[in-house]
């Protein structure tokens, strides 16, 4: 807005400045005669085109002086803006560091915390060390029991085999004489359980009379 009353007042500043000047020569050509020859030597057109740039740049200064009132509250409050973002951004920023500076020390102390996959090793090492010595120890207290237990074991297992070798034909037919019981106890099991059969269905007939 500045800008535009500037282009459209330049016209009315010169001729107000031309009217200015001529009074002002005027008046200064009867005060001071040293003027005379100045103004015999300069037309009065030449003498004011010497002072129209002055006379722009008051007029400019005259309008900014002007409008410096209504942009004043502008300006201010642009200000307060400008000082409140740069407390939230400062505010935001110390805040991120600090929760960055948490997390390093959270970080830290979880890397304290692991255990490496050597110390692992190692314990693990150590146990198995361990357990050896403690095996090693038993043997040493049994030794007899230990290094006999597997050829004797190996021994019963081979007698009891030879045992079923040398008796197969005893072994043969007494699974026979079992077999033969089985099916006689078999047989004996269904007809028992065929005569109570009939008897239920006697007792039926029985109870079907008596009340009829």
């Amino acid at each position: 807005m500045l800008q535009q009353r500037e282009k459209i007042q330049p016209k009315r500043a010169n001729e107000g400045g031309r009217k200015l000047l001529m009074g002002m020569t005027s008046r200064t050509i009867y005060a001071n005669s040293s003027l005379d020859g100045l103004l015999d030597a300069l037309s009065k057109s030449q003498f004011l085109c010497l002072f129209e740039p002055v006379i722009s740049i008051l007029h400019i200064e005259s309008n900014a002086k002007k409008n410096n009132g209504k942009s004043s509250g502008f300006t201010i409050e642009k200000q307060e803006i400008f000082t409140q973002g740069r407390a939230n951004a400062t505010e935001v920023s110390r805040k991120g560091i600090k929760h960055l500076d948490a997390a390093k020390q959270h970080l830290e102390e979880l890397r304290n915390q692991e255990i490496g996959l050597d110390k692992k090793i190692e314990d693990m090492k150590l146990m198995w060390e361990a357990n050896g010595s403690n095996l090693k120890a038993v043997l040493q207290v049994h030794p007899a029991l230990v290094e006999d237990l597997f050829p004797r074991r190996k021994a019963e297992t081979s007698a009891a085999a030879d045992r079923l070798d040398e008796h197969k034909v005893e072994r043969e037919g007494s699974l026979k004489t079992f077999l033969k019981h089985a099916n006689t106890h078999l047989s004996r099991g269904r007809e028992h359980e065929k005569i109570a059969t009939d008897a239920r269905a006697l007792i039926k007939n029985y109870k079907a009379l008596l009340t009829g």
